[in-house]
């Protein structure tokens, strides 16, 4: 026996559980089981996760063995009862129910297995347990009479109905088409009933027309004239009840009177343990009160009624996402995940995707944050310089993105890595850096000329005259800027002579300041001069702006000089 060893297998179970991998599960339990065989709760839930998937025999002999191993523990009569209610063993259901009732007489759900059993005894043995069988419903389909009627979503949903509780068919007798199905099953035209009336009204018949102890002149007695009668049988009338105690209860909330609201799902609960959502409501109650503890207690006790009366999938998932929204308000912001994730297990809800995204940016987040520390940064800064000094340049760019790790807002730090990467050769990740660089501090000239020289390597010529032209705007006499945005020149004047690059050119016009200034009229305008008549178009060149948007779509390779 080891019960360390059990404990984790337990732990295991319950995960592939709550992710609904019952197979998983179950061997999990199982290796608990082997581990420590006394220990009922393993019995308990494995017998849940055959049960889960619909392994009743499975699910009873272990709800057997832990009603055994704890004779006192009311959970295991609802596993041994819930197993024995599929099994169609509905007498031994009514007594392991009993049987925990006598432990645990408030325990509601065992007072809904056992009104769920009394109701299935008594629809087994009522007059109209088997009018829908397979036999039956074969002579409907066939029948020219009544064959429409199963194309008809609202007859199946009804014909469902009647199927689950054959005394509902009281419900449905105004239902032409059920009484057309009637009609064919016993031999009898039930939509001609009271036409005989009819006519011997209007004279055509030999016999009394108006005799009060006529029945079809009753018109408490005539089948189509029954409208006052109440139909509705005492499970619907109890349901209808609790979801009117729900309604107070949701109009108490919105008034947040948080204690009346919860009064009222106490009383929906009475009335309808099965509905999970009156749980998950009184949880949310308790929730704007401040009491986290027994919200989360509520959201437990919700997913397991759920799984015990198999629930709307979407309900229970509701229940996990109430969860989350408790561990978010304690700051337990994994656990919120992690509940977020298994309610999207259960049922797939747009609405809770988007908040596990912003949850799990917002542990991202965190985690980053907590692991901010400047004077770490600092050293790896530090050790980066040395390393590059040392052309060991991969060193120093692991050393350079911890410090910006360590601390996000140093220019420094940005401009440092960007360097190494221009070491790389790696051009396109330098020159992010070196923008990230600027965007937290534009005053430093080495970094326009850094900007300038990258793009001067990637031969975008207007992007690396600007940055030269704006580090000398900060410093007129830099020699890094000067020398650079002669480069450029150089590099426009050599390439005049030859094709424009059409690579080039379609990156210049993906660009929106080129885009800008080719949708300016006057400057397609010295554009066009420029080419049809270049000598006289030299005077444009004297107005500084179109100078130097000319110049810039010259560097940029969208015009050609000349």
């Amino acid at each position: 026996m080891d019960k360390e060893l059990a404990a984790k297998a337990k732990e295991a179970g319950n995960r592939d559980f709550s992710a609904k991998n019952y197979a998983a599960a179950i061997q999990h339990f199982t290796a608990a089981i082997q581990h420590d065989p006394s220990d009922h709760v393993f019995y308990s839930n494995r017998s849940a996760c055959y049960a889960s998937l619909g392994q009743y025999p499975e699910a009873l002999a272990d709800g057997r063995k832990c009603v055994e191993l704890k004779p006192d523990w009311v959970r295991g009569y609802t596993r041994k009862a819930l197993a024995e209610f599929y099994l169609g063993e509905l007498d031994a259901a009514e007594a392991t129910y009993r049987k925990g009732l006598e432990l645990d007489g408030s325990n509601d759900q065992l007072k809904a297995g056992l009104e769920e059993t009394l109701r299935k005894k008594e629809d087994r043995n009522s007059p109209f347990a088997n009018m829908f069988n397979s036999e039956n419903l074969t002579k409907l389909m066939a029948h020219p009479k009544t064959a429409g009627h199963f194309y008809n979503p609202q007859f199946m949903q009804k014909l469902g109905s009647m199927q689950q509780n054959p005394n509902r068919i009281q419900a449905y007798l105004q239902d032409p088409a059920i009484m057309d199905c009637l009609g064919v099953m016993v031999g009898l035209d039930f939509s001609q009933v009271g036409k005989e009336g009819s006519e011997q009204r209007h004279g055509e018949g030999n016999g009394p027309t108006h005799s009060p102890n006529n029945p079809q002149n009753n018109p408490q007695t005539h089948p189509h004239n029954d409208f006052h009668e109440d139909h509705t049988t005492p499970e619907q009338r109890t349901k209808s009840e609790a979801e009117e105690e729900k309604v107070k209860g949701n109009a108490a909330y919105k008034s947040r009177q948080f204690h009346a609201a919860i009064e009222h799902y106490n009383l929906a609960l009475e009335l309808n343990p099965a509905e999970i959502t009156y749980i998950t409501n009184k949880a949310a109650a308790h929730f704007e009160l401040g009491e986290l503890e027994k919200c989360l207690q509520l959201c437990e006790e919700a997913v397991e009624r759920g799984r015990e009366t198999h629930a709307d999938l979407a309900k229970i998932a509701k229940a996990y996402t109430r969860k989350a929204n408790v561990y978010l308000k304690m700051n337990r912001l994994d656990e919120a995940i992690e509940a977020l994730k298994t309610s999207l297990v259960e049922y797939q809800d747009e609405k809770v995707k988007f908040q596990l995204k912003d949850l799990e940016k917002l542990k991202k987040r965190k985690m980053e944050e907590a692991y901010i520390n400047p004077g770490i940064a600092e050293q790896e800064n530090a050790r980066g310089n040395e390393l590059f000094q040392a052309a060991n340049f991969p060193a120093a760019l692991d050393k350079y993105s911890e410090a910006i790790r360590r601390n996000p807002r140093i220019a420094e730090y940005y401009s440092n890595r960007s360097a190494t990467y221009l070491k790389l050769m790696e051009p396109m990740r330098a020159l992010a850096d070196a923008n990230q660089s600027l965007d937290l501090d534009r005053s430093v000239v080495s970094l326009w000329a850094r900007k300038g020289n990258i793009h001067l390597l990637m031969k975008e010529y207007h992007k690396a005259m600007e940055s030269f032209e704006a580090g000398l705007k900060l410093e007129p006499g830099n020699e890094d800027c000067q020398e650079g945005l002669g480069k450029v020149m150089f590099a426009i004047s050599a390439s005049g002579d030859r094709q424009i690059d059409q690579e080039k050119r379609q990156r210049a016009m993906a660009d929106p300041e080129i885009q800008s200034l080719l949708a300016d009229p006057q400057i397609v305008n010295v554009i066009r001069d420029m080419s049809e008549r270049p000598s006289e178009s030299q005077h444009y060149l004297s107005d500084p702006r179109i100078r130097t948007a000319v110049n810039k779509l010259i560097a940029a390779g969208v015009v050609k000089r000349g």
